[in-house]
């Protein structure tokens, strides 16, 4: 069904990418490394032998409409092994989907490389579909446009759907993979019948074959659409034809897939009112708000040369050189913080009004730019900022000084006492563990304990409070695999004579996770 090939680009995938993207990154597949031939035998072993996985690790993550949406992390080996049956077959699915070139699905184009990458590179598929869409807007101009977005999408997906749709786009010799892949999911699921793991990599994939049967009814319609994930826009100028098959394609969702459309998120208007709603996105918003600070700036700057100059006489004066030096210092010095003050009212913005898409947008941007603008209003809102905290984690580490990480894990200690959201407060706990901590520093007992022991473990080996760990080496067999896990990592900060008696012990028991962690700790590791 798939070969040591298929497990090799797996982890060079994971290793780049991980096994979730909602949770905080793990040491679980750069350790794999160091017991691979092992670990590759039992993946083989496991998909063999239809070996069912583990239940996978449940957070409830806050979204900004206040409600919770489940999310997973998967065992490490059981990340393996769906991550390489979705690539054995990923060049099938990628044949079985609507072509490139017809300009209607955008998302996600398979197209696996030699670097770990599940998905297209060097294409701005999102820039894509944006301008696609500009387009057919243009074109039906005066007409009508559905835009539909389905409710709770990966949860609710049918897992006998999910087969069905993996054997339409599979040769016969792969069927095999389709049910494995079914039974997989189903394992996971502890035998529910719906709903796929919010947070890997192959989900996104899984969530495209399925969605593929619905491209195909939507285009037998014989209008033009385009679709990004699970939101379409179908378009037509007659309002009571799209009408009618809105409703039809209601009702093929609901018996087909036991899908229906968010009631708050889909409705059929005019492609006028659609376009004034999306002239506001995340992008225009941003650009137009520092166009706007760049003119008042750069008349600020002209008013400061004219005053330089003889008041009563202006008749020498080139005005195209003179504006010609107010854009170039403005580039040199004012570019920056134009840009900054931008972003930091526009987050505010978002903040005031809980506006999570304009949030994540601008987070990210302070992110890659280190854009430090947005520190003060992070450190005063952030029991506003829980729908968010990967991106804040990601922007701290990134962004902040030691003296501003320091501040703000003073402010998250008081929230972790406070809530008992366990997602959230795995995010709180990689704050706490980003800052260099001074001597004589410590996290208060009550934070630790409202942690999960991983998480305390990680906090206490980073802070060097050793007594916190040394007890749990007579406990060893009773902690569970991700406590175990970082157990093993914090024996680094032991004395060689204490940790090696401590691995020998662990990596003596032969549980290949255990023995690639120990000879991972023993060959010199890095903190993330």
């Amino acid at each position: 069904m798939i070969t040591e090939q298929h497990l090799e680009w797996s982890l060079t995938h994971l290793e780049k990418f991980g096994g979730s993207d909602v949770f905080p990154p793990s040491h679980d597949f750069s350790a794999m490394r160091y017991n691979w031939d092992e670990i590759k035998k039992e993946a083989l072993r496991r998909i063999a032998e239809n070996v069912m996985p583990g239940t996978p690790y449940l957070g409830m993550a806050p979204k900004s409409d206040g409600t919770f949406r489940a999310v997973h992390e998967l065992a490490p080996i059981d990340s393996l092994v769906a991550t390489a049956l979705v690539y054995s077959v990923a060049e099938h699915i990628e044949k079985g989907r609507f072509p490139e070139d017809r300009q209607c699905v955008f998302s996600y184009r398979l197209m696996p490389d030699h670097n770990g990458n599940f998905f297209k590179s060097g294409t701005d598929n999102w820039t894509n579909f944006a301008n696609r869409r500009k387009d057919l807007l243009s074109n039906y101009s005066g007409g009508y446009v559905l835009k539909a977005d389905i409710s709770d999408f990966f949860n609710q997906i049918y897992l006998h759907r999910v087969q069905n749709a993996l054997d339409e786009c599979l040769p016969s010799d792969k069927s095999s993979v389709a049910k494995y892949l079914h039974d997989f999911l189903h394992g996971l699921n502890t035998k529910v019948s719906k709903g796929i793991p919010v947070g890997p990599t192959f989900s996104t994939v899984i969530s495209e074959v399925v969605l593929n049967d619905v491209d195909q009814k939507i285009s037998s319609y014989g209008f033009e659409f385009i679709r990004w994930v699970d939101d379409i826009f179908v378009f037509h100028q007659d309002y009571w034809k799209l009408y009618n098959k809105y409703q039809d394609l209601s009702e093929y969702l609901y018996t087909t897939h036991r899908l229906v459309f968010n009631s708050s998120k889909t409705r059929i208007s005019s492609v006028t009112e659609l376009s004034e709603f999306l002239d506001g996105s995340e992008d225009k918003v941003v650009e137009e708000h520092i166009s706007t600070l760049r003119e008042e700036r750069c008349s600020e700057l002209l008013e400061e040369l004219i005053a330089d100059l003889d008041p009563y006489d202006h008749s020498d004066v080139d005005w195209n050189v003179l504006s010609e030096e107010v854009l170039q210092r403005y580039e040199l010095k004012e570019s920056f913080k134009v840009i900054a003050n931008a972003y930091k009212v526009l987050f505010d913005q978002g903040v005031a009004t809980a506006n999570n898409t304009l949030i994540k947008h601008v987070l990210k941007k302070c992110t890659a730019a280190r854009i430090r603008s947005i520190v003060p209003s992070i450190k005063s809102n952030i029991k506003h900022l829980f729908p968010q905290m990967r991106e804040v984690a990601y922007y701290a580490k990134r962004a902040f000084t030691n003296e501003m990480l320091l501040e703000l894990a003073e402010i998250v200690q008081g929230f972790v006492l406070v809530i008992e959201n366990q997602y959230t407060l795995r995010w709180f706990s990689y704050i706490l563990s980003l800052p260099d901590y001074p001597d004589g520093h410590s996290i208060p007992e009550e934070v630790y304990l409202a942690l999960e022991l991983r998480d305390q473990i990680q906090l206490a080996a980073k802070h060097q409070d050793l007594f916190r760990i040394k007890p749990l080496r007579t406990k060893i067999d009773q902690l569970p695999d991700h406590e175990r896990y970082a157990f093993i990592i914090a024996t680094n900060e032991l004395t060689k004579d204490e940790r090696n008696p401590i691995l020998d012990s662990i990596e003596g028991k032969g549980r290949i996770m255990d023995v690639a962690y120990c000879r991972y700790v023993r060959n010199g590791i890095t903190r993330r």
